[in-house]
Order: structure tokens, then sequence, then C-alpha cells
């Protein structure tokens, strides 16, 4: 049985595990040479497109993440360390954001 002091210990390896996995299959992807010029093309343009799109729906985010946290941190029934966590989870959805869509619209072609 797992032990409940561990769990932290094993969640971390686990996600650890998980991040190198996707970054090895992300490489072996990014390896595959596209032979059709208009396909490498058309695959350039969607890169391009859906980088513009999250790079747009990212500022409105940062203005939303920065007053949440800003409010979160006054609210004085709230401890700081709870900004701070929020603070970290909005950052790690945009790096899985990024790195999803990346990795999403390089397999495309």
């Amino acid at each position: 049985m797992i032990e409940i002091e561990n769990i932290q210990e094993i969640g971390a390896g686990t996600a650890i595990v998980g991040l190198l996995i996707a970054f090895m299959l992300y490489k072996k992807i990014n390896k595959i040479e596209i032979g059709n010029p208009i396909v490498a093309d058309i695959t350039q343009q969607i890169q391009n497109g859906a980088m513009a799109f999250l790079n747009a729906e990212y500022r409105y985010l940062a203005i939303f993440v920065a007053v949440v946290a800003a409010l979160l941190y006054a609210n004085p029934t709230t401890e700081s360390e709870t900004a701070i966590a929020f603070l970290a989870g909005a950052a790690a959805s945009v790096v899985a954001g990024f790195s999803g869509m990346r990795a999403a619209t390089s397999a495309n072609g």
C-alpha cells in the first residue's frame, strides 16, 4: 500500500517521467521531414496562426490572472501562499497550452 507521506514524491516522479516521455515524442515527431513543399507551407501557416491565437489569448489571460492573484493576496481571509499557488498553476497552464499547441501543429504535417 502507498504511504500517504510519499504521495508528493510519487506525484513529482510521475510528472517528471511523463514530461520526459512527452519531450522525447515531440523531438521524434519534429525529426520527420515533410516531403511535400505545399504541405510544409500549410503546416507552417497553421503553426503561425495557432501561435498568434495563443499570444492574443495569453495577453487577456495575463490581465485576468494578475487581477485574481491581487485579489487573493489582498483578501484577509486567504493566505498569501494561495495567490502564489494560483500564479504557479496559471503559469503551468500557459506552458502546457503552449507546448501542446506546438506539438499538435508540428504533427499536422
